[in-house]
């Protein structure tokens, strides 16, 4: 039988070398008629324009296949992304489990007028609820919306945004729908001092503890930290100098101290006067008493922080009266970037996954629903395919000497397939110059 087969197959291979050669004489009469000059109003030329019509048809249809697979791809990363984000806020308990699906809607709500994800903006509620902002709709939209537009207007994640403002409100002991006005405020120090809101971000936290347990608003740390950043020192050294001028302050020294008293400087007057009034009290005690705040305070930081702030009074006094009209500083910030041509494609980006969101949530209760039978079903298969293995192997062990027949022949087949393929690929070129060429 096996010398039979091998009969058929040189006989079967024969015949295909034949077919070959003259399938390679037709290419050759096709290469010529094709590298002849193709004049559009030739008679073929309607067939032509029929068959390219057709192979973009093809092409039209494969790749409305890849779109239809990549949307539903698109729909379901977008959707588990968003059910873990969810989830995530779930495991925080409390008020927080049970509006999880109600922040969900928000974040999909607020990614239509502010251009940041949906997604993105879900994880970063979760940083708020994390932080300690109250779980509650009205104010958790507040504080979304007030830290989504600084995200924006500041060119700075809304992650890093949340935690920024979130910090500020737990420092100073305010309620989320304050938000907006500290973000105001922080807006304001960037247009009137040499910062920016990522280095803020950066920074803050190390002048606002101090500054917030002395009772010390963040306008006159605003109001302090532009002045200094005008005058030159980075935001980094200038929240580190002022930082050690307010503990300075609080705890005096030797020298200090004796002009605290005769400024008349207190915690009390610390917490209840403006910082700069209480500089130009020292200021004055300092002159009036022969002495310089450079010999006075133990700290470089802190005498340095204190010549900038009082060089010039009233240029300082003019940046407190300029922070305390900070109102509606982030909103124009977050106009003026909205309105960017990248914004535009981010927010129409968040359009996308707010329909992708949708989708999602449309088919997942019937996918859920089918779940269980899928998974029985593949342990069915699983039993079946169990079963069918001995037998399989027996028909392997039975077919190996015709198999490995087969893919000598194949092996013998493939060189002149090759060869075929390249000519047919060639004759093409020619029609793809015409076709760019049209």
């Amino acid at each position: 039988m096996s010398a039979v087969f091998n009969a058929r197959v040189e006989l079967d291979f024969n015949k295909f070398v034949s077919d070959l050669k003259n399938l390679e004489n037709k290419a050759d009469i096709v290469i010529k008629d094709i590298e002849k000059p193709i004049h559009l109003s030739s008679p073929n030329t309607s067939k032509f324009e029929s068959g390219l019509g057709k192979l973009k048809g093809l092409i039209g249809a494969s790749l409305g296949i890849g779109a239809l697979i990549g949307f539903g791809k698109a729909v379901i990363d977008t959707g588990m992304k968003m059910d873990t984000m969810t989830a995530r806020i779930r495991t925080l308990g409390g008020e927080s489990k049970a509006l999880a699906k109600d922040f969900e809607t928000l974040s999909i709500k607020m990614s239509k007028d502010i251009p940041i994800s949906a997604t993105e903006m879900q994880g970063a509620l979760y940083d708020a609820l994390s932080a300690g902002i109250k779980p509650t709709k009205e104010g958790i939209e507040s504080f979304m919306t007030a830290a989504g537009k600084l995200a924006v207007g500041g060119m700075e994640t809304v992650g890093n945004t949340v935690n920024l403002l979130s910090s500020l409100l737990n420092a100073y002991g305010e309620e989320a729908n304050q938000a907006s006005k500290y973000s105001d405020i922080l807006f304001q120090t960037v247009n009137l001092g040499k910062t920016t809101i990522p280095e803020l971000n950066a920074s803050l936290s190390q002048v606002i503890p101090t500054a917030s347990a002395v009772g010390i608003g963040l306008e006159d740390v605003g109001a302090s930290l532009a002045l200094m950043t005008v005058n030159g020192i980075p935001t980094a050294q200038a929240t580190t100098k002022l930082n050690a001028l307010l503990v300075a302050l609080q705890k005096g020294s030797e020298k200090l101290t004796p002009i605290l008293k005769k400024a008349g400087v207190t915690i009390d007057s610390l917490k209840n006067e403006p910082l700069i009034d209480n500089l130009e009290k020292m200021k004055i005690a300092f002159a009036e008493s022969g002495k310089s705040a450079t010999e006075s305070f133990e700290s470089i930081e802190a005498s340095a922080a204190f010549n900038v702030l009082t060089k010039d009074i009233d240029k300082s006094r003019d940046m407190l009266t300029q922070l305390g009209k900070s109102a509606g500083s982030t909103e124009a910030a977050f106009q003026d970037m909205a309105s960017t041509p990248e914004m535009a494609m981010q927010k129409l980006k968040g359009t996308l996954e707010g329909i992708f969101l949708q989708v999602y949530n449309a088919i997942m209760p019937t996918i859920s629903a089918l779940m269980p039978i899928v998974e029985k079903l593949l342990g069915m298969a699983g039993e079946i395919l169990k079963k069918l293995a001995p037998i399989i192997a027996q028909l392997v062990d039975k077919l190996s000497p015709i198999i490995d027949t087969i893919l000598s022949a194949i092996g013998e087949l493939l060189p002149p397939i090759i060869d075929i393929l390249k000519i047919i690929l060639d004759s093409l070129n020619p029609i793809f110059d015409v076709i760019t060429n049209i």
